[in-house]
């Protein structure tokens, strides 16, 4: 390994503009994940909030409530990361 590097330690890097291309293209993708996970987060607790209030109510939504729990979280990070996605990857309009 060594010997290997030696023989390219005083070359120059090249830019590659397909490798930046890459890099922001993975960023905007984390950056849409985290985004959409926080947003999911909300939802949840709000879920969860709901839950509480129709059990102390002894309201007969229950299972509404249950089922808001796992679906309206899943469906609005898929949602989220769509929209976060598209929004990101536009032009800027000064470009």
């Amino acid at each position: 390994m060594r010997t290997t590097t030696a023989q390219h330690r005083g070359m120059a890097w090249e830019l590659r503009p397909e490798v930046e291309d890459l890099i922001g293209l993975r960023t905007v993708r984390r950056k849409a994940r985290e985004r959409a996970a926080v947003g999911a987060l909300l939802v949840l607790f709000t879920a969860i909030g709901y839950l509480v209030w129709t059990v102390s109510a002894h309201d007969g939504h229950r299972l509404f409530a249950a089922l808001l729990l796992l679906w309206a979280p899943l469906a609005t990070y898929a949602l989220l990361v769509t929209l976060f996605r598209l929004c990101s990857s536009r032009t800027p309009a000064h470009a």
